[in-house]
């Protein structure tokens, strides 16, 4: 579809890691913030968010398109070429059009909006249920502005039957998120919402250690690990 060699490694799910604490709490709330078109995951490194999408994958009742994103990303014909193949994986033959069109473009910047509308419309046309497309490590394109614009544009036009989550460091300030967090079609979670609990705590330290921690040891830890 592509002339860039496309990576399958980086259109599926990471393998779950055995040592991964399934976080009922949170899957409850990603999957009720679901109900909306854009979904926020933003925390520091080490707060497990790559860990709760995978077991989101895992879990929902919809059908997943995964997108883990690296430093060549940065360059929009690339990140729109995986965005595109990420798509196909779930559901092939949607995106062939956009493909065409990006193989006869000279600037991704004056095309945006041609390019979005097209992936858009092949979306509509071809995936007839919901999906989630999830975008993993989102902070790494900070500062690339057609990449920004791009995005912003896609999740305005798409129907609702699509659900954006976009996993980050910080949180993404698309243009329009205050129009949408004013429609009511944006949700998130914050690191305050992905930091440990004491009986998440408990729960971990069992699992992997085989260690039953008190209450009152697993406060403790809680407030000095924050």
């Amino acid at each position: 579809m592509f002339s860039i060699p496309i990576s399958k490694t980086k259109i599926i799910p990471p393998r779950r890691r055995a040592e991964l604490l399934t976080r009922k709490r949170l899957l409850n709330h990603l999957f009720e913030a679901l109900d909306n078109k854009l979904v926020l995951v933003s925390a520091p490194a080490g707060y497990g968010k790559t860990s709760l999408l995978i077991d989101a994958v895992k879990e929902s009742e919809f059908k997943c398109c995964w997108l883990s994103l690296d430093e060549l990303d940065r360059d929009p014909q690339r990140f729109l070429a995986y965005l595109v193949s990420s798509i196909a994986e779930g559901f092939p033959g949607v995106g062939a059009q956009t493909a065409s069109v990006m193989k006869n473009i000279t600037s991704f910047e004056n095309e945006i909006e041609r390019l979005a509308v097209t992936l858009v419309n092949e979306a509509f046309e071809g995936i007839n249920e919901h999906f989630v497309l999830i975008l993993d490590d989102f902070h790494i394109l900070d500062g690339v502005q057609p990449i920004y614009e791009f995005l912003n544009r896609f999740i305005q036009l798409v129907d609702d039957n699509c659900h954006v989550i976009i996993s980050s460091r910080v949180l993404t300030a698309l243009a329009d998120l205050p129009l949408m967090a004013a429609r009511e079609q944006v949700r998130g979670l914050s690191f305050s919402d992905l930091a440990f609990q004491v009986n998440e705590i408990q729960a971990l330290l069992q699992q992997n250690k085989n260690i039953l921690l008190s209450d009152e040891d697993a406060e403790k830890m809680f407030k000095e690990s924050e």
